[in-house]
């Protein structure tokens, strides 16, 4: 591969400690790249295209949050290099390090050490605004997602306009800083040792003091929850385009709020569900996620009928008595439901709002896709789950 080097300017050693000479990556003709990657540095958003039926990456198919910094270059590079870890400026380190060029890189928020109990959980609640030394940073899930699928020679494309991007920038999960037992931690990270990721049965036993505050708080917090519900005034896609339905209120049947582990393709991902009689809900765009590891890959959703109807398709058209019959039972009825388009199928679902994300039913989804799903009670099972 042919390659040319440089020294690392002072500057670049400033923005992000990456020592010494690096090479400048051309694209090799026998590896398959799947994607390319736009970072928009005005809005901190880093978007994945995958291809169209022409070869070209018009696709939008991923979008991550991010940090970047006031220094962060603009321009189209390839990647090169990969890191588990990786030494940065200010004596602290990134995990899953690609570098796009010189000392740029994307890498996760930084750690104290290379022990992963050591994040910087304050530079964490940062996601989503400019705070680099001009690094890309990101979750780690997210720096893991483009250190496993992005390799060296991938297509980076950064640049400041402030147009906003195809999918909606996605909100990080915050930090309790005050929360000593997991604020040292990545909440993304699947390392089995995180304590984001620990099912309640196996995490360490508290004095029975503590027991008992931990009891008495979360009775109140079940029973706060379970007083009254706001629906979903629409879906994400529709509140990003400033498009909105009529606010109800509903009380949700008996349920629980679980933090369950989702295995899908070659990945393991961890989740926020309502778990309402066995049925789990979970936010539409960690779904597409799931099915995309499982082969079920889904282009940007099409919201229609003021939020009514839900393509995740082109493979299904909706009638206009269709339309005003979903109209007309959301009027007399005192939950939200849509109209969901999938894979030609169409149904009616309820869709159900926690911690502003619109929770959708994962098990109709997964069966019109044609996909088994499983569940043990704390977690869930998508097709042939093949490992990590």
């Amino acid at each position: 591969m042919a390659a040319k080097s440089f020294k690392v300017s002072v500057l670049s050693f400033v923005l992000c400690l990456c020592i010494a000479v690096t090479s400048v990556a051309a694209q090799d003709s026998d590896t398959d790249y799947r994607y390319s990657i736009d970072v928009d540095l005005t809005g901190n958003q880093v978007m994945i295209y995958k291809r169209d039926g022409n070869g070209e990456y018009t696709v939008p198919f991923k979008s991550f949050v991010c940090s970047v910094g006031e220094g962060t270059p603009e321009g189209r590079f390839n990647t090169t290099d990969k890191y588990d870890w990786r030494a940065l400026f200010g004596n602290v380190y990134g995990q899953y390090a690609t570098r796009i060029t010189g000392s740029i890189l994307f890498h996760s928020v930084p750690y104290t050490s290379t022990d992963k109990s050591t994040l910087e959980y304050d530079e964490y609640n940062k996601l989503g605004q400019t705070a680099s030394m001009g690094c890309i940073r990101l979750s780690v899930k997210d720096a893991k997602w483009i250190y496993d699928n992005c390799p060296s020679g991938t297509s980076v494309n950064m640049f400041r306009n402030g147009e906003p991007m195809p999918l909606a920038k996605p909100e990080p999960i915050k930090i309790d800083v005050n929360d000593t037992k997991r604020r040292g931690w990545d909440p993304t990270d699947p390392d089995i040792n995180n304590p984001w990721n620990v099912n309640a049965a196996d995490k360490p036993q508290d004095s029975p003091a503590e027991q008992a505050e931990a009891e008495e708080t979360e009775e109140t917090a079940v029973s706060e929850r379970k007083v009254s519900k706001r629906v979903a005034e629409s879906t994400d896609v529709v509140i990003v385009n400033n498009t909105k339905v009529q606010e109800k209120e509903e009380t949700i049947p008996d349920y629980n709020i679980k933090r369950i582990g989702v295995y899908s393709g070659n990945a393991y991902f961890m989740a926020d569900a309502i778990d309402i009689e066995g049925a789990y809900y979970v936010s539409l765009p960690e779904i597409i996620d799931f099915l995309g590891e499982a082969g079920r890959n889904i282009q940007t959703p099409n919201v229609k009928g003021e939020g009514y109807i839900v393509m995740l398709d082109n493979t299904c058209s909706v009638t206009d008595s269709e339309f005003k019959k979903i109209i007309a039972e959301n009027n007399s009825r005192d939950k939200k439901s849509v109209l969901l388009c999938f894979n030609g199928g169409k149904i009616k679902t309820p869709v159900y709002q926690y911690e502003g994300k619109n929770m959708f039913n994962i098990g109709i989804i997964c069966s019109m896709a044609g996909l088994a799903i499983n569940s043990d009670g704390q977690k869930l099972t998508i097709g042939d789950y093949t490992g990590i």
